[in-house]
């Protein structure tokens, strides 16, 4: 907890943009590509997607002043079962992770991609609600959150932010025999 409280997590590329299999990974401020040095590829179980609609009010607050600072909050959320819901849980067909540098500086990318019923169901619900927030919870813990900009379609969501949060998450990803 003291590590995710620590970082500053940039936000979900809400474009559906994240590392295709074998493509380069994008950096996280820019378009440049990043020069992998090593791609993890496998499940990643815990991986939510939660509107943020659904949280309590207390957690609400703390990921809208996340969203709006571009940074998390002093104490992240930490999610109870039941006190929130799901829009996606369980569909994650494919984690990633890209390991490079960009100009000289380690980059760290977090791809996910769902299977077709995630992808539809993350397509219908950004189509219905742009300007409005999406957490990423793992376990329980909010990892980042950003508002949608668009609908995403094709399923892919791309996670970037502090290496030390980024070793957490990855830490979960179990790599494919």
């Amino acid at each position: 907890m003291a590590v995710l409280m620590a970082a500053v997590l940039m936000l979900i590329s809400l474009s559906g943009c994240a590392p295709k299999a074998g493509g380069p990974a994008q950096s996280a401020d820019s378009q440049t590509p990043v020069t992998a040095a090593k791609t993890v590829r496998g499940a990643l179980p815990g991986l939510q997607v939660v509107p943020v609609s659904t949280l309590r009010k207390s957690d609400q607050q703390a990921v809208a002043a996340w969203t709006a600072a571009g940074q998390p909050p002093a104490q992240l959320p930490t999610l109870k079962p039941g006190t929130y819901k799901p829009l996606i849980d369980g569909h994650v067909l494919e984690a990633n992770e890209s390991v490079g540098s960009d100009n000289g500086i380690a980059v760290s990318v977090i791809g996910v991609q769902f299977d077709p019923a995630g992808t539809q169901l993350l397509a219908d619900y950004t189509a219905a609600h742009v300007g409005e927030s999406l957490a990423v919870v793992l376990d329980g813990q909010v990892v980042t959150a950003a508002d949608v900009r668009e609908s995403i379609t094709q399923g892919q969501l791309q996670i970037t932010g502090a290496q030390e949060t980024m070793d957490l998450v990855a830490k979960n990803i179990i790599p494919a025999k």
